[in-house]
C-alpha cells in the first residue's frame, strides 16, 4: 500500500498535521493523514495506531470514508490512508462565516450535530470498544449534498499514548476531554463530550478559543445566544441549554450515557418541520457561501399514472334454447384459429365481448432514485374473462370441439342442456389438423414440464444458497491482549474478539498472538453458542525510555554522554537501571541521575535558571492507586515513577485520577536537593451488591453480609467480590469503586 507523496496536493493542515490527496498505482484517489513528528516520536503511539487500523478496515458506513491502512511515506512520515473525499471542512466553514459576517442559523447547526450523532452511533454500533476520540471540526467535512462525512476515526487508541494533560490535549490538538474520563481513556463519554462542543461551536458560528474549554466551556453554555427569524441574537431554548450542558458533562451525575440516548433527547426537541428548515437552510449556506450546489434530492414524488379508459363490460345475455346456433363460418386466410378448450362443467356462459385497445402506460417522466414503481404487463381484451356464475346443469354429453372460431361482432348462442336437441353437424377436423393440434399440446407440454424443473432447481438452490439446510452454531472468541488475528479452518476470520456463525461440527482455531501462535479444536452443535477465550503471555519488556523536559525548553539534553537534541525530547531503548542527565542553557549546566525501569517511559522536568547553582528537588507520591500530579494544569508526572524533580520552594499541586473521580489538592515547600514524600488516604465510595437467588459476599476477604447489599462504603479503586451459595458454589467478580456514583454489581448463581 505504499504511497507515494511527493507529487501530493496538501488538502488541509491542522494539529495532528496535514493531509495530502494523491492517486494510488490503481488511479484510485486516497488521501494521507501524515502525523506530525512531535506525535509519531512517542514510542506507543505507531503500534496503538496500526492496532486500531486493522480493527476499522473492514467498517463500512456512507458517513465515513474507508480506511485502508497505516504506512510511512517517502518522507518517513507515519500516515493513515483512507479513501478521498470531497467537500469543506467544518472548521475553514465556520472561518469563512465569521470573515463574512454570516450567522449559521440554530436549525442548520441542529442539522450538522444529527448527523454527527447518528455517524457516532453507527460507529459505537460496529464495536463497542471504539470510539473516535478525536472529534472536532476540523475532522468534520460536509459534502456537496449538506451530509456530514466523519474523518480521522481510527486515532482515539494511539492519542491516549500520548498521555498529555487535558489542557495539553486542548491547547496543542484541539482535542477535548471531558474532566471525568481522564487522559488515558477515550471511550464513549469522550465521543459525546466532543460532540456537545461542536454543537456549541456551530450555535456561536464559530471555533472555539483555547480559553473556552472545561469550566469556561459550562459558563459559555450558561450564556449562549442565537439569532432569530429577524436576525436579532436571543438566549437559546432552556431546553437546548440543558441538552447541551448534559453534553458537554458539565454534571458527572446528569450527563448522557450514551451516543443513542443524546440523539433521542435532540430528537425530541425539533419538530419534522424543523428538521427540514434545518437542512434547507445548511444547503443554502453552502451554496451562497462556497460555491457548492447541493445535489438534487434523490427521492421525488412518484407521478400519477395517465388515466386508462376500462374495458368495456363483458354483458352476459340470457339462454335461448329453441334457436339453433348459426352456420359455421371459417376465418379468412391467414387468420389464425383460437383454439376453445371444452370444460366438463357444462357449456360455456355465453358473452358478448367488445372489443378494445390494450390500456397505454406511460413512462414517468423521470427515474426516481428510491422507490422502483412495479407496473404489471398490458393485458389484452381477449384474455380477460369475466368469470361467468357456475350453474350446475342436468348431465349431458360433451360438447363437441368447434374448430372455427365466430366472426367478429358476432356471439353464436349457447345450447341449452336439454336430451332432445339435435346436435348440429360439424366438419370431422382433417388428419393433418389433428396432428398439428397433437403437436401444439406437446410443445406445451413440453413448456410446462421445463418451467417446472426450471423452478424446482431454482428453489432448490436458493434453499442451499441461503443455508436453510445446514445447521449453524456461533463461536466466539475472545483473547488477552485483543486485536489478535483469527483464522478459522484455514481461513482469516479478522481480530479478536470476533463473533462468528459458524457450521455444525469441529473447527480449527489459530491465533497469531505474541510468541508461538495458539491452535485449538472447537465443537459447535447445531444452535450452539461457544466461547473460546485465550491468554498470551504477556514478553516481558527488556528496555525502558525518558521524557525530558525543561523550563524554559530548549535546552541541550545529554544521556550518559550521548546529546540527543534540544528538550522536549523522548529517549527510547534505554538499559533499565541508573543513567546521568544533562541539560545545559545560556552557560547554565544541570546533572540529575535518573532511574529507567524496563516497560516504563519516565517523566522529567528540569528546571533551569541562569545561576550556576542547582535550585530543584523532588517529590515522591505514595498512594495505592495510579495518580498524576499537576500544577497550574500542566502534568508534572505520575506517581508510576520514584519521585518527580520540582523547582524548591512552594508549589501547588493537584493529584487526580479522573477515572475514579479522584482529586487532592496539596501545597508542598520542596528544599533544594530533598525529596519531598506525600502519602494519599483514599476515600470511600458505596457499592450495591445483589445475586439471584442469594448469596453470602465477601469483599478483599472480609465477609460483607448476604444480599442484597446496598450503600456499602468501600475505599475507592478496585475491590475483589466473593459470591457464595450452598447449592451453586461460588463466584468471583471484580468491581471497580468511584467517586462518581454508586458501583453496582449483580449475578446469577444458578448461571455457570
Amino acid at each position: 500500500m505504499n504511497q507515494s507523496s511527493s507529487s501530493a496536493d496538501v488538502v488541509f493542515r491542522d494539529a495532528l498535521g496535514e493531509r495530502r490527496r494523491v492517486i494510488d498505482a490503481t488511479g484510485h484517489e486516497t488521501e494521507l493523514l501524515c502525523f506530525s513528528t512531535e506525535l509519531s516520536s512517542v514510542p506507543a503511539f505507531e503500534p496503538a495506531l496500526t492496532r486500531s487500523v486493522n480493527r476499522l478496515t473492514d467498517f463500512r458506513h456512507p458517513f465515513f470514508p474507508v480506511v485502508r491502512g497505516s504506512e510511512r511515506t517517502d518522507g518517513a512520515a507515519l500516515a493513515v490512508v483512507s479513501d478521498a473525499v470531497h467537500g469543506v471542512r467544518l472548521a475553514r466553514l465556520l472561518t469563512n462565516l465569521v470573515e463574512r459576517g454570516i450567522a449559521l442559523e440554530v436549525g442548520a447547526a441542529l442539522c450538522i450535530t444529527r448527523q454527527i450523532i447518528s455517524a457516532i452511533e453507527a460507529l459505537h454500533a460496529y464495536d463497542r470498544d471504539v470510539a473516535h476520540g478525536a472529534l472536532g471540526p476540523e475532522r468534520i467535512i460536509i459534502n456537496a449534498n449538506a451530509r456530514v462525512i466523519v474523518a480521522d476515526y481510527a486515532l482515539g487508541p494511539a492519542l491516549e499514548q500520548l498521555r498529555y494533560s487535558h489542557q495539553h490535549y486542548w491547547k496543542s490538538l484541539r482535542i477535548g476531554l471531558p474532566r471525568s474520563a481522564g487522559v488515558t481513556k477515550f471511550d464513549h463519554r469522550v465521543d459525546i463530550m466532543q460532540i456537545g462542543s461542536i454543537a456549541v461551536a456551530l450555535i456561536l458560528g464559530r471555533l472555539l478559543r483555547d480559553d473556552e474549554y472545561s469550566g469556561k466551556l459550562v459558563d459559555l453554555v450558561g450564556a449562549l445566544e442565537a439569532p432569530g427569524s429577524d436576525g436579532e441574537l436571543m438566549p437559546i431554548k432552556r431546553e437546548l441549554r440543558t441538552w447541551l450542558l448534559r453534553s458537554i458533562q458539565a454534571d458527572p451525575f446528569d450527563s448522557f450515557s450514551t451516543v443513542t440516548e443524546a440523539g433521542a433527547v435532540l430528537d425530541s426537541l425539533q419538530t419534522e418541520e424543523e428538521r427540514a428548515n434545518g437542512m434547507s437552510s445548511l444547503e443554502r449556506v453552502l451554496m451562497r457561501h462556497h460555491g457548492i450546489a447541493p445535489a438534487p434530492t434523490a427521492v421525488k414524488p412518484v407521478a400519477s399514472p395517465p388515466p386508462v379508459d376500462p374495458p368495456a363490460p363483458v354483458v352476459a345475455k340470457p339462454p335461448v334454447a329453441a334457436t339453433p346456433p348459426p352456420p359455421v363460418v371459417a376465418p379468412p386466410p391467414g387468420v389464425a384459429t383460437p383454439a376453445v378448450v371444452a370444460t366438463p362443467i357444462g357449456p360455456p356462459a355465453p358473452v358478448v365481448a367488445k372489443p378494445f385497445a390494450p390500456p397505454k402506460v406511460a413512462e414517468p417522466a423521470a427515474p426516481v432514485a428510491t422507490f422502483a414503481t412495479h407496473v404489471e404487463p398490458p393485458v389484452h381484451a381477449s384474455a380477460v374473462v369475466p368469470p361467468a356464475p357456475i350453474v350446475n346443469p342436468p348431465p349431458a354429453p360433451p360438447p363437441m370441439p368447434i374448430a372455427a372460431a365466430p366472426q367478429a361482432h358476432s356471439t353464436p348462442a349457447p345450447l341449452a342442456p336439454t336430451a332432445t336437441m339435435p346436435l348440429p353437424h360439424l366438419p370431422r377436423p382433417s388428419v393433418r389438423e389433428t396432428r398439428a393440434n397433437w403437436q401444439h399440446v406437446a410443445v406445451a407440454v413440453f413448456a410446462l414440464a421445463a418451467l417446472t424443473a426450471g423452478g424446482m432447481f431454482m428453489l432448490r438452490r436458493r434453499a442451499l444458497a441461503s443455508g436453510l439446510n445446514v445447521p449453524t452454531g456461533t463461536l466466539t472468541v475472545q483473547s488477552n491482549p485483543s486485536g489478535v488475528p483469527l483464522d478459522v479452518d484455514g481461513k482469516s476470520a479478522g481480530f479478536t474478539p470476533a463473533t462468528l456463525t459458524v457450521q455444525q461440527g469441529t473447527h480449527t482455531i489459530l491465533l497469531r498472538g505474541s510468541g508461538e501462535p495458539k491452535t485449538m479444536s472447537v465443537a459447535v452443535a447445531a444452535g450452539a453458542q461457544v466461547s473460546q477465550y485465550i491468554e498470551f503471555a504477556k514478553s516481558a519488556p527488556t528496555t525502558g525510555g525518558l521524557h525530558v523536559r525543561t523550563e524554559p525548553p530548549g535546552a541541550m539534553v545529554t544521556i550518559d554522554h550521548v546529546p540527543h537534541g534540544a528538550s522536549p525530547a523522548t529517549i527510547n531503548n534505554l538499559s533499565p537501571g541508573d543513567h546521568t542527565v544533562v541539560v545545559t542553557a545560556d552557560g547554565v549546566s544541570v546533572d540529575q541521575t535518573v532511574t529507567v525501569e524496563a516497560g516504563v517511559t519516565s517523566s522529567l522536568v528540569v528546571p533551569l535558571t541562569r545561576e550556576r547553582s542547582l535550585l530543584s528537588g523532588w517529590v515522591a507520591v505514595s498512594a495505592p492507586i495510579d495518580v498524576q500530579i499537576f500544577e497550574n494544569g500542566q502534568l508534572l508526572g505520575t506517581n508510576q515513577t520514584d519521585r518527580v524533580m520540582v523547582s524548591s520552594g512552594e508549589h501547588h499541586l493537584d493529584f487526580v485520577n479522573d477515572t475514579l473521580g479522584y482529586r487532592f489538592a496539596r501545597t508542598l515547600s520542596v528544599r533544594p536537593g530533598k525529596v519531598e514524600t506525600v502519602s494519599l488516604k483514599l476515600p470511600s465510595g458505596s457499592i450495591a451488591l445483589n445475586a439471584v437467588p442469594w448469596a453470602e459476599v465477601w469483599i478483599d476477604g472480609e465477609k460483607a453480609g448476604d444480599t442484597p447489599i446496598g450503600n456499602l462504603q468501600k475505599t475507592i479503586g478496585k475491590h475483589e467480590v466473593v459470591f457464595r451459595h450452598p447449592d451453586f458454589g461460588e463466584t468471583r467478580q471484580t468491581v471497580t469503586v468511584t467517586l462518581l456514583g454508586p458501583a453496582r454489581l449483580s449475578v446469577d448463581m444458578r448461571k455457570k
